[in-house]
């Protein structure tokens, strides 16, 4: 069977009696990708080469009946979660004043910052160093940046992103004060001898 754009050399596999599709070269063995369609725990799943030679092996993508979407995870607890780096050119994020009411500048962030610790760490999981916060110490001081279980209370993870903005204000903070010192000084040094 022959859809857009493949290949004569590309054959399209429609399981017979499964609910899955898979691509794989002509006149050659299914060895190929494979996605599959479910209508139980997820919408769909995508099963890599090494997943099908393995039955019950997790699938490398996952899409669940409430359309979240998981990539190395099979029980994706945000509309997209990562088990693993992501590596993109750009993310944004909606920020537009249009879309914002009681816009307020962040009081205390020299203090805020101040209550934070930049660790380094092992990841418990592959073993890997790396370094950043532990979610659960910065949940105390900045909530905002921290999302939570389904249950409201176990910190799970920290938007490194949204912290610019408590850094930002917390640097002008440090700025007003090391300017105000400099003032100071000049009047110290103007002083006669």
């Amino acid at each position: 069977m022959r859809l857009g754009e493949v290949t004569s050399f590309d054959t399209l596999f429609i399981g017979k009696g499964e609910r899955w599709l898979q691509v794989n070269e002509k006149d050659k063995p299914p060895i190929g990708e494979r996605i599959q369609i479910t209508s139980v725990a997820h919408a769909l799943k995508v099963n890599s080469a090494n997943a099908l030679d393995a039955p019950g092996g997790d699938p490398a993508v996952v899409m669940d009946n409430n359309g979240k979407v998981g990539i190395g995870t099979t029980s994706p607890s945000q509309n997209l979660e990562v088990a693993g780096c992501v590596v993109a050119q750009n993310v944004s994020c909606p920020s537009s004043r249009r879309w914002k009411t009681d816009i307020q500048p962040i009081p205390d962030a020299l203090e805020k910052i101040r209550q934070l610790r930049g660790v380094s760490y092992v990841w418990k999981e592959d073993g890997k160093h790396n370094i950043g916060l532990i979610a659960e110490e910065v949940a105390e001081v900045i909530p905002e940046v921290i999302s939570f279980e389904d249950n409201g209370k176990d910190a799970r993870a920290i938007d490194y992103s949204r912290l610019v903005a408590v850094l930002i204000e917390a640097v002008k903070e440090q700025q007003n004060k090391i300017a105000a010192l400099e003032g100071r000084l000049k009047a110290v040094e103007a002083m006669p001898k």
